[in-house]
């Protein structure tokens, strides 16, 4: 299950956001609650297990996929000196502790 949780400034009139929700025509989830200064909505979900002919094709169209992707890492613009931030938790300077 999914759950949005909505957030907004205190209403005076919650009921008036309960009843619009109720009244739009949504076709995912279902309200869970409503309160002064917040909406909770709830989304089930499911994933379906995939056929084994949807696998075969995804296997066989693999070498394509990769051959692309690869080809967007053939430019030299597209690399980096340094990969990614690199988070250290020691300070640069110690001059304040």
């Amino acid at each position: 299950m999914l759950v949005i949780l909505l957030r907004f400034k205190k209403l005076d009139q919650p009921e008036l956001v309960k009843s619009a929700l109720k009244n739009a025509a949504i076709k995912k989830g279902k309200l869970g609650e409503v309160g002064s200064n917040f909406v909770r909505w709830e989304w089930t979900y499911a994933f379906a297990k995939p056929k084994a002919e949807e696998v075969a094709k995804l296997v066989e169209a693999y070498p394509l996929h990769k051959a692309g992707i690869e080809s967007l890492y053939a430019v030299p613009e597209t690399r980096y000196e340094v990969p990614g931030l690199i988070f250290s938790a020691d300070p640069p300077f110690t001059d304040w502790h």
